[in-house]
């Protein structure tokens, strides 16, 4: 896995590149790799079985398979948008969208493919102004998924978020969790950026809600965006 220590990331909490490759014909009786793979083996049929505590688990009719124990898990330095902005308000909706993260999926390109499986763990800090005056306490839903060039990757991670009436203070800072197959992962020829809905959250002539869209951002350099990447080896 050369080239993965000059790649923009922090500190790679593990990283293996070793990969085992496991054809049911190995397996010629009944003897089974338990004591070689704990509670992982084949049985004749061309089984894999999961055991343990007198359970078994058993995914039959297989012939060839892997086994991937390769993945890239590391704080990744945030890039994106930091600092105060407007949150974008279509003209038809009462929704607040922000856009935050640069996932900075191509730097790692040449380690995803179809069968990858991509973690994003992101820690935001979106500071809201106070709520109309008018209003009480409110609860609103919060959508968090990727974009490629204004185009909405199906993915996405559902939230709440409280916010407060007066002078308190209103931060979205829910923890969010993102798994994406490698196979939406295609082109890099644009960024692929998180963004944020927050539903229903805009005042206009109501008397419940936020009556600006000013918003501020704010990121830490390395402990708010976390990349993990599973199945590295095609």
């Amino acid at each position: 896995m050369n080239g993965l220590g000059s790649i923009n990331y922090v500190s790679s909490a593990s990283l293996f590149s070793s990969m085992t490759y496991i054809i049911s014909s190995f397996v010629s009786s009944s003897t089974d790799l338990y004591n070689n793979k704990q509670n992982i083996y084949l049985n004749t049929v061309g089984s894999l079985v999961l055991g343990g505590y007198n359970i078994n688990v058993t995914i039959s009719t297989i012939t060839n398979f892997y086994l991937y124990d390769t993945f890239f898990n590391s704080s990744i330095t945030y890039k994106g948008k930091n600092n105060a902005q407007l949150a974008y308000n279509p003209i038809t909706t009462y929704d607040f969208y922000v856009s935050t993260l640069d996932t900075q999926l191509n730097t790692f390109s040449n380690y995803i493919h179809p069968n990858t499986t991509i973690s994003l763990e992101v820690y935001p800090n979106i500071i809201f102004p106070q709520i109309n005056t008018n209003s009480n306490s409110q609860i609103y839903h919060v959508s968090s998924f990727l974009q490629y060039n204004g185009s909405t990757i199906n993915i996405l991670n559902q939230t709440k978020f409280l916010a407060m009436n007066n002078s308190s203070s209103n931060l979205f800072q829910q923890p969010l969790r993102l798994n994406i197959p490698g196979k939406n992962i295609v082109n890099y020829t644009y960024p692929y950026l998180l963004t944020h809905r927050f539903v229903n959250v805009f005042a206009s002539n109501t008397n419940v809600g936020f009556v600006t869209s000013n918003v501020n951002v704010v990121f830490d350099s390395t402990s708010s965006y976390y990349l993990s990447i599973q199945n590295i080896a095609p």
